[in-house]
């Protein structure tokens, strides 16, 4: 079985981190091949020869780039990771025991990421990937980031590629997976699959740019998916949703650490507040201009 490894990038400071855990994984390295799609002003895709780098002009944004990606390989499985992303070294070799079920054809993986890094970082990670860390419990989600995701390539061609409208690198991976399973395809989950997120949000205003423009670009909030997302009826109108935010974001919080009791130890509950709070304004202002 060949997997096929898609890389978005644009200039990414870390992706030599990314090639390097890639060129020590356990899979053999003829049953695999690694496309990086994107800028490398750094120059890293030169220093690994098994990696084939694209950088054609049209590939604008990353639903765009992984298209690209797709288009080029031919493995059975595809499997997608972000330029910050660092596998551990039985990533593909986990993914390719999924995929030797000829009845899979979905699996995402686990997220860590490093709890000495700077305080708003820690939160950035925490509020996007707390449902699918490390150490959340497997089983079937109705969504996976491709920051950590695999995909049989025949799934792929049934439902169609990425959806090359989602410039501002949000949501494409969610609206994929629900084009996935409406077509029958279940999302499978398991944390064992270990990928480490090493991304460079450091600031709150970043960290809460980056939340904004999650929630306004949320499908949770697009007609065409809320039911499916188990959007609440009464919240999407955009005075509704902009009152109740500050509930809803400390609900959300102390659900995350109900849920994942280690993350008590660290506090960042605050940050992570303000980022559902962030979020649920975002949202807010994709209503009222939808209205």
């Amino acid at each position: 079985m060949k997997l096929s490894v898609i890389i978005p990038n644009l200039h990414s400071p870390v992706l030599d981190q990314t090639l390097a855990a890639l060129a020590t994984q356990t899979w053999p390295r003829e049953q695999m091949d690694v496309v990086v799609v994107g800028p490398d002003r750094y120059g890293y895709t030169a220093r690994f020869p098994f990696v084939v780098h694209l950088d054609p002009p049209a590939a604008k944004g990353a639903s765009a780039a992984r298209n690209v990606g797709i288009r080029a390989t031919e493995g059975e499985v595809v499997v997608f990771l972000d330029a910050d992303g660092v596998p551990r070294p039985d990533w593909l070799a986990r993914y390719a025991a999924w995929f030797s079920n000829s009845g899979v054809s979905v699996v995402g993986g686990g997220v860590t990421w490093r709890w000495d890094e700077p305080y708003w970082t820690v939160c950035d990670n925490v509020s996007r990937f707390y449902a699918m860390a490390a150490s959340a419990p497997p089983g079937e989600r109705p969504n996976l980031p491709t920051l950590n995701l695999a995909v049989r390539r025949s799934a792929l061609e049934q439902v169609g590629l990425f959806n090359e409208g989602f410039f501002a690198r949000i949501g494409e991976d969610t609206e994929l997976c629900a084009r996935l399973r409406r077509a029958g395809n279940r999302v499978h989950f398991d944390p064992s699959i270990v990928v480490e997120h090493r991304q460079a949000r450091a600031t709150f205003r970043v960290v809460w740019n980056t939340a904004w423009q999650q929630g306004y670009h949320s499908l949770k909030v697009d007609s065409a998916y809320a039911d499916d997302a188990g959007f609440p009826r009464l919240l999407r109108h955009p005075l509704a949703l902009r009152l109740a935010s500050p509930a809803i974001a400390a609900a959300v919080t102390l659900n995350i650490f109900r849920q994942r009791p280690a993350f008590r130890r660290h506090p960042v509950w605050p940050g992570v507040y303000l980022a559902k709070l962030a979020w649920c304004w975002g949202a807010a202002e994709r209503l009222r201009i939808k209205d």
